[in-house]
């Protein structure tokens, strides 16, 4: 502060220099009033180069797509490339799905007829697809990377994908449990869609997802992230594999007898689906689709170590309603002999 020769007392706030701003007021009297000039074109409460909420910048000109394929010439290519390969790969698959009928089949719940059979039967009948009958498991190649494949075997999977297997082990398992109740249906060729616990909880209304540490959700939208969970959960446990599969008997076997549902099983790269059921003689599973039986759960990991029991988990079906008429338009089932 300090006195001009006018009779001006001026105040220089010089803390704000930094800013590039010096402010100078004058009092004409002390106690009297105080006069801020600012910086022309100063806007209170504004701030340079603020945006405010709600509004943004425009990151790319008009000109920003064309700028880049000029200045990327091989990107461009190849980014057309795989459009044009992913446009024929489409066209082919849409091909594929309307020599199955998934076009034209339009089926409704009146149209599947009842009838009474055995398990034995059903293991023959659920999955028509070719190429499935004839293969066991061990053929899937779980956990195996394909590029880790030979060219013999890589071509043997890719044939296998189109004819249906690797595909729709979920499908079989809900037919299963829709042939137990006496509807005369198969499974259908999956499109690489519709095998989560998601989607698996749609078509049973009702349908809870469980694991076997007590947990269990019957959200639909939380399944996928389910497993991670009970891996997590697993591991601390400590258990090692004797007693884990040990536990997963005690834990299927607490349910009454004649409990069914869908048993499902992951490795490092992918997953399975077979039909677990509670009979007086102990817990015994299904594979519907490669026509396997399995006398223990034991017996199931025993015979193919690929997969992972830490994070097996569970949906019984036996205690909920289907939803065939959704399962029918999703082209998960359709009738036999159609």
């Amino acid at each position: 502060m300090e006195f001009q020769p006018d009779g001006w007392m001026s105040l220089h706030l010089l803390g704000i220099q930094n800013g590039g701003v010096m402010m100078q007021y004058r009092i004409a009297e002390p106690n009297s009033y105080l006069m801020h000039y600012g910086v022309k074109g100063m806007k209170w409460g504004v701030r340079k180069g603020y945006v405010p909420k709600g509004r943004r910048r425009s990151v790319k000109s008009e000109g920003a797509v064309g700028d880049f394929a000029d200045s990327h010439p091989e990107l461009a290519t190849q980014a057309v490339t795989l459009a044009a390969f992913l446009a024929v790969q489409g066209a082919k698959r849409v091909s594929d799905l309307h020599k199955q009928g998934w076009f034209n089949e339009k089926y409704t719940e009146s149209d599947i007829k009842k009838v009474k059979t055995t398990k034995e039967h059903d293991l023959d009948v659920i999955n028509p697809i070719p190429g499935v009958s004839d293969q066991v498991l061990s053929d899937l190649t779980h956990g195996k990377d394909f590029t880790q494949l030979s060219h013999e075997e890589q071509v043997a999977v890719s044939k296998a994908i189109k004819n249906g297997w690797l595909t729709n082990c979920v499908y079989c398992t809900s037919a299963a449990e829709l042939r137990r109740r006496g509807y005369d249906v198969e499974a259908k060729n999956s499109p690489g869609r519709g095998h989560s616990a998601e989607q698996t909880m749609k078509w049973w209304k009702g349908s809870k997802y469980e694991n076997f540490f007590g947990d269990s959700i019957d959200n639909s939208s939380k399944a996928n992230r389910f497993t991670l969970q009970t891996d997590r959960k697993a591991k601390k446990s400590k258990l090692t594999s004797e007693q884990q599969f040990d536990h997963m008997t005690k834990v299927l076997s607490s349910q009454d007898v004649g409990a069914h549902g869908d048993f499902r099983v992951k490795s490092t790269f992918s997953g399975h689906s077979i039909e677990y059921s509670v009979e007086k003689t102990g817990v015994k599973l299904y594979d519907n689709q490669t026509k396997q039986k399995y006398n223990s759960i034991n017996e199931f990991f025993e015979m193919h170590s690929e997969f992972q029991p830490n994070k097996s988990t569970f949906i019984r079906l036996d205690n909920c309603e289907p939803d065939i008429n959704r399962m029918l338009k999703e082209h998960v089932i359709k009738p036999r002999g159609n």
